[in-house]
């Protein structure tokens, strides 16, 4: 399978709102699901992986991350213990996890579960979703604040398990520029747009956004 990446630079500054979409209702179909036709073989499927991410007003970069996955095997049992690395003067915050049971039911975890770990170059917040079983669909989200506005994280639209749905969303204030560079994009059928948008907090105040 191939990765695709996306890697953004961006330089200079201004003030946005951040702006986020719910993952929406989860369906009939996604808590029956029990394979995908595009990989037979797949031990999970990652239903929703999306990004939104803006430059706030402490001029740092902000990425709100939501994932839902659906456990299809075993041992597609391995996503319920989840990694997040994040680069050093990066934070992660705001975590929340909770998964649906094939039968409907609903839990949510404990935030006392998770766990950081810090190194020179790499720190990572690690949790653990207890109880999942196959079928289950877990979900969780989170928010990276970086103050390294032209170093970010490149994007994977397809992971090596299939993802159904991926979004990114970068809303560029005036003043800024960004360089992009998109890899397989057309081969996979990935649709780029670019749009302006209105600061929240200030009606006068226009700038660029552009959603992949």
């Amino acid at each position: 399978m191939k990765k695709l990446f996306l890697m953004l630079t961006i330089c200079f500054s201004i003030q946005y709102n951040f702006l986020a979409q719910d993952f929406g209702d989860i369906s009939i179909d996604e808590l029956k699901m029990t394979g995908i036709a595009e990989d037979p073989d797949a031990n999970a499927v990652i239903l929703i992986n999306n990004a939104d991410m803006r430059i706030n007003s402490n001029f740092d970069f902000e990425m709100k991350v939501q994932r839902r996955i659906k456990i299809l095997t075993e041992e597609g049992k391995k996503y319920g213990d989840v990694e997040l690395p994040y680069w050093n003067g990066n934070n992660i915050y705001n975590i929340e996890a909770s998964f649906h049971n094939p039968n409907g039911e609903v839990f949510e975890i404990d935030g006392d579960n998770i766990i950081e770990t810090e190194s020179d170059d790499i720190n990572t917040v690690k949790f653990h979703i207890p109880g999942i079983v196959v079928g289950s669909v877990i979900e969780y989200s989170f928010k990276n604040i970086s103050t390294q506005l032209y170093k970010l994280k490149p994007w994977i639209f397809q992971d090596k398990d299939f993802t159904k749905f991926s979004r990114l969303k970068v809303i560029i204030p005036p003043g800024f520029t960004y360089n992009y560079l998109g890899l397989n994009l057309k081969e996979n059928n990935i649709e780029r747009t670019e749009d302006k948008t209105w600061n929240p907090d200030n009606s006068s105040q226009e700038g660029a956004s552009f959603l992949i």
